[in-house]
């Protein structure tokens, strides 16, 4: 056959060759990196219908490499689509899990942890402060800090090292303080 539709001919006979080729390498790539058998069939599979949707499959050189790359490919948007979407529970699964219910306890802890890290941070230097507040709250990088303050990228890494060591002294502290209020009288007179 020849004319326009002997195209799409040979290139559905060479993605054939290349499933038969390939797919077995595919799915034993998908299973090494941690997938079960099923899963791998179906990423394999994926493969090969982004390989069915690339226009011009007879200019691919290195098949194998492309087709290594393309499955590389397809683990890492997975991986990332599944940390993206969130898991909802199926078939009332919902009380199987274990959920702390929000309670007035947890309430209150968790403005007591708010207060206890706003003291913490008021401890600090203003511009040690501002660095965490852009770093943690903000989102930004070392070196956006670094050309917002005029510093080396060096000198931010030190001052939020220095301010998370501070905080998490703080909070070790107030820990060891509830451990010690909530302990029974004659635990703290068998310490002393």
């Amino acid at each position: 056959m020849t004319g326009p539709r002997a195209l799409p001919l040979i290139a559905s006979e060479r993605l054939a060759r290349l499933s038969r080729d390939h797919r077995a390498r595919l799915e034993r790539f998908f299973r090494r990196r941690g997938c079960p058998a099923a899963v791998a069939e179906d990423l394999t599979q994926e493969v090969f219908a982004r390989l069915a949707a690339y226009p011009r499959i007879e200019d691919i050189a290195n098949p194998g490499a492309f087709l290594t790359k393309a499955a590389a490919n397809l683990l890492r948007d997975t991986a990332k689509a599944a940390r993206r979407r969130p898991t909802a529970p199926i078939d009332g699964a919902a009380d199987a899990l274990l959920v702390d219910p929000i309670t007035p306890e947890r309430i209150l802890a968790g403005r007591q942890d708010v207060a206890l890290v706003s003291q913490a941070l008021a401890d600090l230097e203003t511009r040690t402060q501002r660095m965490f507040v852009m770093h943690r709250i903000e989102h930004l990088r070392h070196r956006d800090i670094a050309a917002h303050f005029g510093l080396s990228v060096s000198l931010v890494e030190k001052c939020l090292r220095s301010a998370h060591g501070h905080l998490a002294e703080q909070v070790r502290r107030q820990r060891l303080r509830k451990q010690a209020a909530q302990a029974p009288a004659f635990v703290l007179e068998q310490a002393a």
